[in-house]
């Protein structure tokens, strides 16, 4: 039930209120999964390749914008794989992402992938609520604003993240707060990113002031 080239809590293969992404009966896409004989018995494989591109979606499909792990029966679970792509270094309209206590340590994200978990606030509150439709979900930047403007809270720059700690302690939150991309150069024209936020709080190591992940600009 864990995913093996993702990373997600240990705790979601053993607590049992974790929430999944289950496909419902009549979903295309698990259709597709469970290849079921004469009898509607699923014939499991190992690997399912999708010969194309499913464009109806069904129950819980229609409301995520991605998938890690589904689930098909009460112990058969599939892993997606994206295909192979590119993400540029640099974007426009970064955002800060926060883990789930201001503390700790941010960085910024491109709005316009799915890099962080939604999170709202009521309003003049700073103890926000996740907004997954199900554990360990990304999500765009525009569809966090939106789930929180639907339940008439906002997304906001909290303090923390109710919930479990130890099935939050791998994500990040998106924050309302704009967040600057900066490109710091040594000598020998050798140039590594340096991630900003209006506040200056700590951000992850490989991309603080001080990190020296070093590369090459063509």
């Amino acid at each position: 039930s864990m995913p093996e080239l993702m990373s997600d809590p240990s705790i979601y293969r053993t607590d049992e209120d974790t929430q999944r992404l289950v496909l419902d009966e009549n979903s295309l896409l698990r259709d597709q999964i469970c290849n079921p004989d004469t009898s509607g018995k699923c014939q499991f494989s190992n690997t399912v390749i999708l010969p194309n591109s499913i464009d109806e979606c069904v129950g819980i499909e229609c409301d995520v914008e991605s998938l890690r792990v589904v689930q098909i029966e009460e112990d058969a679970f599939y892993e997606y794989i994206r295909a192979p792509c590119v993400n540029q270094a640099f974007f426009n309209g970064a955002k800060k992402i926060s883990p789930y206590r201001r503390s700790d340590r941010i960085m910024c994200g491109n709005p316009t992938l799915m890099e962080a978990s939604g999170a709202c606030c009521s309003f003049g509150s700073t103890a926000a609520s996740v907004t997954s439709k199900y554990d360990g979900e990304r999500l765009l930047f525009e569809t966090a604003k939106d789930r929180c403007k639907d339940d008439s809270k906002s997304i906001c720059d909290f303090n923390y993240v109710s919930g479990d700690h130890n099935k939050l302690s791998s994500l990040f939150f998106w924050t309302p707060n704009d967040c600057q991309l900066r490109l710091k150069v040594k000598s020998d024209g050798m140039v590594t990113i340096v991630h900003k936020t209006y506040d200056d709080l700590n951000r992850v190591m490989h991309l603080d002031d001080d990190n020296e992940n070093w590369f090459k600009v063509y």
